[in-house]
Formats: structure tokens, C-alpha cells, sequence
């Protein structure tokens, strides 16, 4: 009987599978929808001949002309005498046809909207001193709180414009190329959830946190507080996933960051039913500002007018540690940068290099208390191949200085007090402030080259493209 009844249900199996959904087939709603094209607009679907893995569509207007990829499933009917296109699949009961058709019929429509009027994306740079502007045509300049401005290539086929030094507008007829570009300028500067800097694509929100909030408020109860500041996008708090309580605190979302600010200023310490709303953009950090306290007592031994004057042009620096007994200062400089990797190095030197331009000042009142830091950019930049080791000879040769010894694998110099060439080695550092700067900036090309991500690579031509992929290669082998 057992033996029946399991024979009766592989029998079931095989010939009537169980279904776990109750779904039915249905067409696309979007792939469904008609498209219209215009007198300008010329439709032509190449059928391919042979077996191919997609079809190619061309796509003719006033803006210009684009070819569109499509797999080979995907049906288009051109009715030129209503100018009406319809997409569809030759099977809607495959799971892979029916995902996408509705894809292909909206690829197909951007295409038709960026041959008859263009694509625009609209770009807003919020900062002090943020600003961008097209140099030649071919470059876009932005300004963005760097040492240096950061050059992106203009790809082909996108005309960029800058109506204000903080605004950016991409056009194209691609949508694709257009909106990449635009993601790959917003990277520089992504924008802060809370301060509310950075760079904009669009519409794109200010959030504020708010915090303290009574849990018997709702959101209907904040959006009317908050909507008193100004319009508001949408309002929502936060609940916990277990009880489905609220934790006391949610996200005001504000078009601008005029708005947002004037929320912060204005709703900060706001009393509703006994509690007063926290209001910011952004919280401090106690563990900083317990560093700091611990690190200030560290100059007090120092002579009063030297540490006057570091106080005024340097932050309390950490202690830095002593090398083991029998390993030289040099030598231990030196085994800790072998240990960083490339793009490491080039990160320390360039932040060093936008302190340069930036402040000349406390970069010189740094090197001289740290004379330590000198040597090791210095060493860095030698590892790099960025400076030729004849500079460094010149250098020390204009100080009246014995050269320093080349860093070793394994050191038997005995230990020496460091206080003994501290003020050998802050003359060696005060000179490097305006020895290192033509290397530096060798250091912020490469370190801006490494930047490039894949995507703005492959909008370089072809030769440009190979010579940069051969660079970045080279720097993170530690060639050049």
C-alpha cells in the first residue's frame, strides 16, 4: 500500500507539478504601451540575417542618430502611416522575454527622446568656493575644496555649459552616456547627508535628522511643524522592526539647503508635549574632543614663544613612539613606509602638497617640528619614482649637511638619542617646504590618474585610454 501510494505521487509529480504561486501571465504594462514618433523621426530595425545575439535598431531624428541593441526576441512594429511603433517578445510566457520587454520598449523611448530634443541633467555644486567651468571644449573644471581642480574629459556627443560658476548642464542625445557622466562628476564631491554640501543632480533632497522626538507624536503631527519652516518632500520616522514602536527620532526631507537651514536654526530645541527636538545636520564627536583635551598638555615643556607660536599655527599633534634599541630613526622611517602601498603613499603626498599651497605657513611651522615628516615624504617620493635621488643630494649638499645613508634591509647602527640631529634635521626640513613642491605635483597627477574609475577611462580615445591603463599599472607596481 506504501509502495502505491509513492509510485501515485511520482506519477503527480510528473505529470502535474505543484504550483507555489497563484500568478498568471500577463503582458508588460509599459512594453505594452504604443510609442508615436514624429515627422523627423526615421525608425529602421536591421534583421539580422544570421544568428545573432542582439538586433540592432537606428533610430533617425533632428538632434542626430543612435543605434540601439536589442536581443533577437524582441518584435517592433513600425506603422509609418499613424507613425505608431509597437514593442513586444515572441513568447510573454518566458520569464526572461517578459522582464524584458518592458526594458526594451523604454530603452527604445529614450532613444526617440534624445534624437528629437536631447536629454539634460542639470548639475549644482553646494560649497564655499565651489565652482566649475568648461576649459577648451574639452575638459570640465571643477573646484571642489581640492588642492588642485580636477579636469574630467567632455565624452563624445555631450555638449556641457555652465550658466553659473555652480551650475552644470549636460545635453546629449544618449540618456545613457549623458546620466553616467553626470554620476561620474557627482563622485568627486558625493553630497553629506547632514551638511548638506556637495554636488547635486537635479532634484536631489537635503535630509535632516531630528531627535528627541515624544513617541506619542506622529508624522502627520511633524509635517505640521516642519512645513511651517517651508515645503517639505516627506517626513518619516523611524520604528523599531520587532515591537513596531518608534525609536524617537526620523528624517525631514527639505528641497534646498536654504530651507534646511533655516529648520535647523528655527525648530533646534523646539518644545512639543514636554521634550525639545534636536534639530542638525550633524552631531560631534566626544572622542575627538577627548583626544584633543589629552593631546594639548603634551607642548607645555617647550619654550613660551615656540609654543605661542605652534599653537597658534599647528593643532596638538600625537606623540610619535620611539624606535627599538639598535634600529636608527632613518631605519625605521623606512620600514614603516615599505609596509604603506602605493596609493597610500600618494594620498600622504599629495595632502602634503595641498597643505603647501593651501598654507604655506603650517606646512613650514610642521616640518620644523616634525623634522622626522620630512625624510619620510622625501623617502616616499623616492620609492615612487617621483624625484630623482640627485635632488636629494643637491638638497643636503645646499645645507652644509653629511647626505643621509640609504635605507637598509637590516640595521646594525646602534641607537642614538633623536634630540641630537633635531636640528640638523630641521634645517634639511625647512628647505624641503620649497625643494618637494615640482614633485609634488608630479604626486597629484598620478594620485588624480589613479582616481579614474572604468567608465571614465573607456570615454578616452583608444591611445589615451592604453596609456593610462598602462600608468595606473605602473603606480600601483611602484614602477614609476
Amino acid at each position: 500500500m506504501h509502495r502505491k501510494k509513492s509510485i501515485f505521487k511520482e506519477i503527480q509529480k510528473l505529470f502535474f507539478p505543484r504550483k507555489f504561486t497563484t500568478f498568471f501571465f500577463r503582458n508588460s504594462h509599459i512594453g505594452s504601451k504604443p510609442l508615436y514618433l514624429t515627422e523627423n523621426i526615421k525608425l529602421h530595425v536591421m534583421t539580422p540575417t544570421v544568428h545573432l545575439k542582439f538586433k540592432e535598431v537606428i533610430v533617425k531624428g533632428p538632434k542626430g542618430s543612435l543605434s540601439l541593441l536589442l536581443p533577437p526576441y524582441v518584435k517592433i512594429d513600425n506603422d509609418s502611416s499613424s507613425n505608431k511603433v509597437i514593442v513586444s517578445v515572441e513568447d510573454p510566457t518566458i520569464k526572461k522575454q517578459r522582464s524584458m520587454w518592458g526594458t526594451a520598449r523604454s530603452l527604445l523611448s529614450n532613444t526617440i527622446i534624445g534624437v528629437t530634443e536631447y536629454h539634460f541633467v542639470t548639475l549644482r555644486l553646494v560649497g564655499i568656493g565651489y565652482k566649475a567651468s568648461v576649459e577648451d571644449g574639452e575638459f570640465l573644471s571643477l573646484k571642489i575644496g581640492f588642492s588642485t581642480p580636477i579636469l574630467l574629459k567632455i565624452p563624445e556627443g555631450i555638449t556641457v555649459a555652465c550658466p553659473q560658476p555652480t551650475q552644470i548642464v549636460l545635453q546629449g542625445c544618449d540618456k545613457v552616456v549623458v546620466t553616467q557622466f553626470a554620476a561620474n562628476i557627482k563622485k568627486w564631491k558625493k553630497p553629506e547627508p547632514y551638511k548638506g554640501k556637495g554636488i547635486f543632480i537635479n532634484d536631489e533632497t537635503i535630509i535632516l535628522k531630528v531627535g528627541n522626538i515624544p513617541y506619542d507624536v506622529s508624522e502627520e503631527q511633524l509635517k505640521d511643524i516642519f512645513r511651517q519652516i517651508g515645503p517639505i518632500n516627506r517626513f518619516r520616522l523611524v520604528f523599531d522592526k520587532e515591537t513596531n514602536k518608534p525609536k524617537g527620532y526620523g528624517f525631514c526631507e527639505y528641497p534646498d539647503i536654504a530651507t534646511a537651514s533655516a529648520a535647523v536654526r528655527n525648530l533646534n530645541n523646539h518644545d512639543i508635549n514636554g521634550r525639545q527636538l534636536r534639530v542638525d545636520f550633524a552631531e560631534s564627536d566626544p572622542a575627538q574632543d577627548n583626544n584633543r583635551r589629552q593631546q594639548q598638555p603634551t607642548v607645555q615643556h617647550e619654550e613660551p614663544s615656540l609654543q605661542q607660536n605652534k599653537s597658534e599655527i599647528l593643532p596638538p599633534l600625537p606623540q610619535g613612539t620611539i624606535p627599538q634599541p639598535g634600529v636608527s630613526v632613518i631605519d625605521a622611517i623606512s620600514r614603516t613606509l615599505s609596509t604603506l602601498p602605493p596609493l597610500q603613499l600618494l594620498d600622504i603626498i599629495s595632502q602634503l602638497k595641498a597643505l603647501v599651497h593651501i598654507n604655506p605657513e603650517q606646512a613650514h611651522a610642521l616640518l620644523l617640528q616634525s623634522p622626522q615628516l620630512s625624510y619620510a615624504v622625501f623617502q616616499a617620493m623616492l620609492m615612487m619614482n617621483l624625484v630623482e635621488a640627485s635632488v636629494l643630494q643637491r638638497v643636503v649638499a645646499s645645507t652644509g649637511l653629511p647626505q643621509p645613508s640609504q635605507p637598509s634591509q637590516a640595521s646594525n647602527t646602534s641607537y642614538t638619542q633623536p634630540q641630537q640631529n633635531i636640528s640638523d634635521q630641521q634645517r634639511v626640513g625647512s628647505v624641503f617646504v620649497y625643494k618637494m613642491l615640482d614633485s609634488l605635483k608630479k604626486a597629484a597627477i598620478y594620485a588624480q590618474v589613479m582616481s579614474l574609475t572604468d567608465a571614465q577611462i573607456n570615454t578616452l580615445p583608444a591611445d589615451t585610454r592604453n596609456q593610462i591603463l598602462l600608468l595606473k599599472q605602473q603606480i600601483s607596481m611602484g614602477v614609476v
